[in-house]
């Protein structure tokens, strides 16, 4: 059975807004797990797209990988900020 790469990511995609939501709305005393939550899917989901998806993209998509790229470390930074933050 093939591996969907595009339906995992999605889903990932879909499960970080909902945690997102969440967040929202969440108790004081709970935001800090859910921020974690946050922090460890959209980690391990931006490594995911570098190490798999991105090499695998014909060169003609190299454009759109560097504006990727750029995109997951200003994620990374944010995600950071999100850490030293009292949440």
């Amino acid at each position: 059975m093939a591996v969907d790469i595009y339906k995992i990511l999605h889903d990932e995609h879909e499960a970080v807004l909902a945690a997102l939501e969440h967040l929202k709305n969440a108790r004081v005393n709970t935001r800090k797990a859910v921020v974690d939550q946050i922090i460890d899917e959209l980690t391990a989901h931006s490594l995911a797209e570098d190490q798999i998806l991105y090499d695998r993209l014909a060169d003609a998509q190299k454009t759109l990988i560097f504006e990727a790229t750029e995109e997951h470390v200003v994620m990374a930074r944010v995600l950071e900020d999100l850490l030293s933050m009292r949440v």
